[in-house]
């Protein structure tokens, strides 16, 4: 028996219970939308301008979970190594003007995002951290164990974690993942990147957020 809950509220509860069995704190369709917004703002001159010129096309692919909610529950983190694969291959084809090309970017995007904070949190509160700090171009070398540092450095210790704190930070790893992702492919494809943002580059969302109330 649930002491000290009015019957009105049970209904409710077990709804909440239901739909959320592992309480997880993650990325909702709205936070990764800003994160790929973020991940383009911190992209070096070139590839943010390209970003820029396609972001239709690559924003679509930032909701690729969003609007395959089956498939989300299948994702499998080594995948986004076969979309890194396709970038690179479209842009060493010169598939610049392709609408897959930047499309694929955007899943990409999607893939890393998701890997570092995978599901859903069903809120109405809006989890975007009040600032944004750029730690500077990382190159990746090998996606395979790139992608696997991450599920070890981020997935697996942080998955179920219901603090705030780890949710700014977790964006701010999501969104330095991608820029690097991205540019690396880049570079892999043969394109220049032009100017990287420097190191300590802050983006703020201060008068965006909207915090937890309570204990949250």
């Amino acid at each position: 028996m649930l002491y000290g809950l009015s019957i009105t509220y049970l209904p409710f509860l077990l709804f909440v219970m239901i739909l959320l069995p592992n309480g997880s704190l993650a990325f909702n369709e709205k936070v990764r939308c800003q994160v790929f917004k973020d991940a383009i703002a911190l992209c070096p001159k070139d590839l943010k301008s390209y970003l820029t010129q396609n972001f239709e096309a690559a924003h679509e692919g930032i909701h690729f979970a969003d609007r395959n909610r089956q498939w989300r529950s299948s994702i499998r983190p080594q995948d986004g190594e076969s979309y890194y694969g396709r970038v690179v291959r479209d842009l060493r084809e010169g598939r610049l003007d392709d609408y897959n090309t930047a499309h694929r970017c955007g899943i990409l995007a999607c893939f890393i995002a998701e890997t570092i904070s995978p599901g859903d949190y069903y809120s109405v509160h809006n989890l975007i951290p009040e600032k944004v700090v750029y730690d500077g171009f990382q190159e990746v070398t090998n996606v395979n164990d790139g992608i696997s540092e991450l599920v070890a450095t981020y997935r697996n210790p942080y998955k179920h974690n219901m603090n705030k704190d780890v949710n700014d930070f977790l964006y701010n790893a999501a969104v330095n993942q991608i820029v690097d992702y991205w540019t690396s492919a880049w570079r892999a494809g043969g394109k220049e990147t032009g100017p990287l943002a420097a190191r300590g580059t802050k983006i703020s969302h201060k008068e965006e957020v909207l915090h937890f109330s309570g204990g949250g």
